[in-house]
């Protein structure tokens, strides 16, 4: 199977590359693709034709997200629905993976 991943640098991602391991990888971070491009994401998905994008990419300076708000939306919003565009078009999967930080899955 082909996996993208996303935010390939970071301590998700590299759990992600253990995890499937046995699979063709293809690392993306930052420098490789800007999420928040959607005609950038549209043609590197087009190009690469994964199978599945697993969206570890992630503004995550928790503390700064209110000083650099407009970033932190690009990265955590605009870019994850860039991949669901580019993964609806080229009919492939997409799996974001979020943090418990800001929700921790507590309804009450």
């Amino acid at each position: 199977m082909i996996i993208l991943i996303t935010g390939a640098n970071g301590m998700l991602a590299k759990a992600m590359r253990e995890r499937f391991k046995n699979h063709e990888l293809i690392l993306t971070d930052v420098d490789e693709l800007d999420i928040t491009n959607l005609e950038e994401v549209k043609k590197t998905v087009e190009n690469l034709k994964p199978e599945i994008i697993i969206n570890c990419a992630a503004y995550t300076a928790v503390d700064k997200a209110e000083e650099e708000e407009e970033l932190a939306r690009k990265i955590n919003c605009v870019g994850p629905r860039n991949l669901a565009i580019a993964a609806q078009i080229n009919d492939c999967k997409i799996v974001h993976i979020s943090t418990d930080y800001v929700f921790n899955g507590n309804l009450s």
